[in-house]
């Protein structure tokens, strides 16, 4: 395999003390594959504890040479300062098309072999990966080809495309069982080791290990007791310690300009018999270089949270802190240098440096920190010197013609260069272009940036602005909720955004509108305005036919009015009436009505007959355990009558696909455990999507799917600690049971629920989502009659985590018969205090379903079982779903303004004055499902938004559906 090779278009670096630039340059396409656009870069960062020298690179010594060595002996070679290790090193697995290596003399070809650069990229050991023959006498030879580099990419003296190093026997008496040092790092009498690096020492054959002791291998001052040093073999052979190399690492950095003695003591022992025939105390001595390496390094006067980012504000006069030794002393040079991608290449690979140094004085000794400027160096914001991207921060202080080794900046720290601003690349979904779509009182913006955020503030000139909750990869983001209340009128927004390094969005920041759907609102006073939506997109839907009747609808119709939506989804009317009943019909759409509204402004949405939904699948990931499985909550649910999506017993992790309502941000929630539970804690393992793993990261949720479209999302669930009662800061748990008679849901036959008994859930309202999000999992215990104690587990961290969103917490009960008969009780919980509030409302009954006439148009009469007073702050409503045969839907909304009064009749509108049809003739199935939900500040069915009666839902009851029979 041919490797990419580099043209060198200068080899020309500055001297060490103005060392200002370093460039990497673009690699020669390979003429058998000119596709091949990889490369190698001519510069490498400079390891910890390496350095850098003036001129070319030198080897300074081979190992072994002669003859009489084992088989088993390593190849040892000591440079002069750190090389670049991808221009030396092998890329293929077998290891033979390196730069260096070993081969028989007389041949071409390299021996396969592992390659290990050690003490800080100096050192090179190459360990053939089968042991070396005898068999024929060969020589082996060591060999150095052209276009190995050291880090600052210039070359090796090489002539004529290779140059011998060494050459070696391998023709040791098979009796031998000696073992013998091949090489010690440093080497002896070497004059200038870093005190921080360490010392390696290299035998011809695996030593044992548990003769790699202190008392064996010791590093000491000259005459004096050995120094503490922490004693490991760093390479492996097939995943077994290689003892044949053994490091010793000083506990603490060495004397400064101290003569040390290597102690290697011929008690190492080599196999059964064999013992060190080179030992001696001391075998070797090296000296110390005086200065100490730097304590750290970092970008210096960064604003809280963007440490070490260089962005637009700084890039111009950056200037790096370089902490100092406790001996550094005036008249040391700091030379640092920041590494970063090469802005002058198209290569990506392609690495460069800029470099600048600085002399101590006395304050900056005594302050133990300097400042290196590197104003200008970097560039400008409209050209920076490095590519944006990572970088790394590197410092090494320099006595005389004494240095240390290299210090670096702090890898978790991500030190990075970007001067991009960040921009809003899309508001939402649900969005259309800047504009965002928002079907609450509350609005969650979510948007997509360029970048990944750091912080952002939203404003609508009207509420308080908002901050951002959390970002992700790839740009998403997540803001806290705003405040919209009913607003009719489109309300302009402006976003600000601040990336990960600290850059702003470009000023005036970016701006659109937000726009309300879902809404019913305003005294109805000669003008009616009506607007249609679909109900997947939030858009607009043009060409759709709006019918208003008098506020009670009649068959054949008197005075209905006939209006058609324009391109806003808008049509105004004109009525002296105060009160009407509005439909709106669309060949693409389901119908909806709602029923003698006294609103003037009614916002309705169209639920499309074909992708009106989207799917979520994917995985929850925990400790497998026998009987648990999952159970997936989410607020996007597209069936409101779910409480959650439970896994399989025999795919416990996998989570089975679900619909959602497309276009949303969804809090996605999840619990671990065996279900249905039978007493509390009711789940042992949580998590939720926008907390991150750990439930204290703040991030912003998936990518919301398109209509029709999918999305696959993954969940870790954690261990739930152990329930403590009862202590309120760490129980969970209710302090008590809260006990619903289930008996008073008229209808229900409390004789046959499904699973034996209610369901308990927590369920938790949030501002800016449209449903009610799954935080907890509770138990039922059956008591006198239909009577059931309710408790339930619900998440602490999961609900402090969403305290951006003021959630509200629920304890669910509900009770489903075997005909489908569903009624839901909610109560108000305090989770901090552990109790339920005190004033729930008692179970709905059954709004049980009956109809009258066979025409096209047919009355539906329902059982009346609502009563907004039961809530404080409350309203009612009853959804009429009816199902012609091909499985088109009319949803009628019917507004409640009374006690539960019986039965109700509602007659449907004549639709045979529009020219979109209505439901198709034949057996229509009819479902009424009745609610009490809050509705906010102004507790009126003439004043709400559609989505509040699911975020806000206290009590619910679901009649069977039943079978109508329309012939005309």
């Amino acid at each position: 395999m041919l490797r990419s090779r580099l043209l060198v278009l200068s080899a020309l670096l500055l001297a060490a003390a103005c060392d200002n630039v370093g460039r990497a340059f673009d690699p020669v396409v390979d003429p058998n594959n000119p596709n091949n656009e990889g490369g190698e870069s001519a510069i490498q960062v400079v390891p910890v504890g390496g350095d850098v020298r003036d001129g070319r690179p030198l080897v300074r010594e081979v190992y072994p040479q002669g003859s009489g060595w084992p088989t088993t002996v390593p190849v040892v070679v000591e440079f002069s300062e750190s090389v670049n290790e991808v221009s030396l090193l092998p890329t293929t697995p077998n290891g033979v098309d390196g730069r260096i290596g070993v081969r028989v003399q007389g041949t071409q070809q390299l021996l396969p072999a592992q390659y290990d650069l050690l003490g800080g990229g100096k050192l090179l050991v190459i360990r053939p990966v089968t042991p070396l023959t005898n068999e024929g006498f060969p020589i082996y030879e060591v060999v150095l080809f052209e276009d190995a580099r050291d880090v600052d990419g210039l070359r090796f003296q090489v002539t004529g495309g290779e140059r011998v190093l060494a050459d070696f026997q391998v023709n040791q008496g098979e009796s031998i069982a000696d073992g013998a040092v091949v090489a010690v790092f440093p080497r002896d009498n070497f004059g200038e080791h870093p005190r921080e690096n360490d010392v390696f020492v290299v035998f011809d054959k695996p030593a044992d290990a548990a003769a790699l002791v202190a008392a064996n291998l010791a590093v000491q001052p000259e005459g004096a007791a050995p120094v503490a040093a922490d004693l490991s073999t760093p390479l492996s052979l097939l995943g077994v310690p290689d003892t044949r190399v053994v490091q010793l690492a000083p506990e603490t950095p060495l004397d400064a300009s101290q003569r040390y003695e290597l102690v290697v003591a011929s008690a190492i022992a080599f196999g059964a018999s064999g013992a060190l025939s080179n030992g001696a105390s001391p075998f070797s001595a090296f000296d110390t270089v005086a200065p100490a390496r730097p304590t750290q390094v970092r970008l210096a006067a960064t604003a809280p949270g963007f440490e070490n980012r260089v962005n637009i504000g700084n890039v111009a006069s950056a200037k790096l802190e370089v902490g100092l030794p406790a001996d550094a002393a005036e008249g040391d040079v700091v030379f640092a240098r920041v590494y970063g991608g090469d802005a002058s290449t198209a290569a990506t690979f392609d690495e460069a440096f800029v470099g600048a140094s600085v002399t101590l004085a006395a304050a900056d000794v005594a302050a133990g920190a300097v400042l290196v400027d590197f104003s200008g160096a970097l560039g400008t914001a409209a050209s920076p010197t490095l590519d944006e991207g990572s970088l790394t921060f590197v410092a090494q202080l320099r006595r005389g013609a004494d240095r240390s080794g290299f210090s670096h900046s702090d890898a978790n720290a991500r030190p990075a260069l970007d001067v991009t601003p960040p921009s809003l690349v899309a508001a939402g979904p649900p969005g259309s272009g800047d504009d965002v779509f928002a079907d609450g009182e509350w609005l969650a913006f979510y948007g997509v940036a360029s970048e990944e955020l750091a912080a952002a503030t939203l404003d609508d000139g009207v509420s308080q602005a908002v901050e951002l909750f959390g970002s992700s990869g790839g740009g998403r983001f997540l803001m806290r909720p705003l405040e919209l209340g009913r607003s009719p009128v489109a309300r302009p927004y402006t976003i600000s955004l601040t990336d990960a390094s600290g850059n702003v969005s470009v000023n005036p920041p970016a701006a659109g509108q937000i726009v309300q759907r879902g809404l019913v609102t305003g005294a109805l006073a000669g003008t009616l305005n009506v607007r249609a939506f679909d109900r997947a997109t939030l858009l607009p839907v043009a060409d759709a036919t709006i019918l208003v009747d008098p506020a009670t609808p009649t068959v054949p119709a008197s005075g209905q009015l006939v209006g058609t939506t324009d391109q806003d989804g808008l049509a105004v009317f004109t009525t002296p009436l105060t009160a009407h009943t509005v439909t709106v019909l669309h060949p693409d759409y389901d119908l909806v009505s709602l029923v003698d509204t006294r609103a003037g402004e009614v916002s309705l949405p169209l639920t499309p007959r074909s992708g009106a939904t989207a799917t979520v699948t994917g995985n929850v990931f925990f400790e497998p355990a026998p009987g648990v499985t999952a159970l997936v909550g989410s607020t996007g649910l597209a069936d409101r009558g779910v409480l959650g999506v439970q896994t399989s017993a025999g795919t416990a992790s996998s989570i089975p696909a679900f619909e959602v309502l497309p276009n949303r941000p969804l809090v996605l929630t999840a619990f671990g455990g065996g279900f249905e539970p039978t007493a509390t804690p009711g789940y042992a393992l949580s998590g939720c999507q926008l907390l991150g793993p750990t439930l204290i990261a703040p991030t912003a949720p998936p990518s919301p799917a398109e209509p029709g479209g999918a999305s696959t999302v993954t969940l870790a669930l954690l261990p739930v600690p152990p329930v403590i009662s009862p202590n309120p800061a760490t129980d969970p748990s209710l302090l008590s049971p809260y006990a619903v008679d289930f008996g008073l849901a008229v209808g229900l036959d409390t004789g046959d629920l499904v699973g034996g008994g209610p369901r308990v859930r927590c369920a938790t309202s949030l501002l800016g989502f449209t449903g009610q999000a799954l935080t907890g999992v509770g138990v039922a215990t059956a008591g006198a009659g239909a009577v059931y104690d309710l408790n339930v587990t619900y998440s602490l961290p999961i609900l402090t985590g969403l305290a951006a969103y003021s959630p509200l917490a629920w304890i669910v009960g509900e009770a489903e018969d075997g005909a489908g008969r569903v009624s839901r009780a909610r109560a108000l919980v305090v989770p901090a205090l552990q109790v339920v509030a005190p004033g729930a409302p008692s179970p709905l009954a059954i709004p049980t379903v009956s109809g009258a006439g066979p025409t096209a148009a047919p009355a539906v009469t329902f059982e009346d079982v609502l009563d907004a007073s039961t809530v404080i702050g409350g309203a009612a409503l009853t959804d009429l779903t009816i199902v012609d045969p091909n499985g088109r839907r009319w949803l009628v909304l019917v507004p409640d303004r009374d006690g539960a009064t019986g039965q109700v009749s509602v007659q449907l509108p004549d639709v045979s004055s529009s020219p979109n049809v209505g439901l198709e003739v034949g057996e229509w199935d009819v479902t009424a499902e009745s609610r009490v939900f809050l509705a906010g500040n102004v507790a009126s069915v003439d004043d709400f938004l559609l989505t509040e009666r699911f975020r806000q839902e206290v009590n619910y009851a679901k009649s069977a559906a039943v079978t109508l029979t329309v012939t005309n």
